[in-house]
């Protein structure tokens, strides 16, 4: 039997945020295409996903960014990170 200390741990909402995995804009990219290949085409995907083809192809094709409707098919949430990219002195 677990106690109480343990539990807390597992439910410490801080700990579960962590990203299983972090994926770059190209990444992102390669999985919808190779998710597109599995289903046998851009449409087929695009009418499961219950978005337009014109949209996956945009994505695809890097004019747009994929949002939530593709993002929640694939099993990705979209955070947002802010870097420093210098010491301010």
């Amino acid at each position: 039997m677990e106690d109480s200390k343990s539990m807390a741990k597992k439910s410490d909402p801080e700990r579960q945020a962590y990203p299983r995995s972090t994926f770059r804009s190209g990444d992102v990219v390669q999985r919808l295409k190779g998710e597109c290949a599995r289903v046998g085409s851009q449409r087929a995907w695009a009418k499961q996903a219950g978005v337009s083809e014109a949209y996956i192809s945009d994505v695809l094709a890097g004019r747009r960014e994929p949002g939530e409707a593709i993002l929640t098919v694939l099993g990705l949430t979209r955070q947002v990170v802010y870097v420093e990219t210098e010491v301010r002195t």
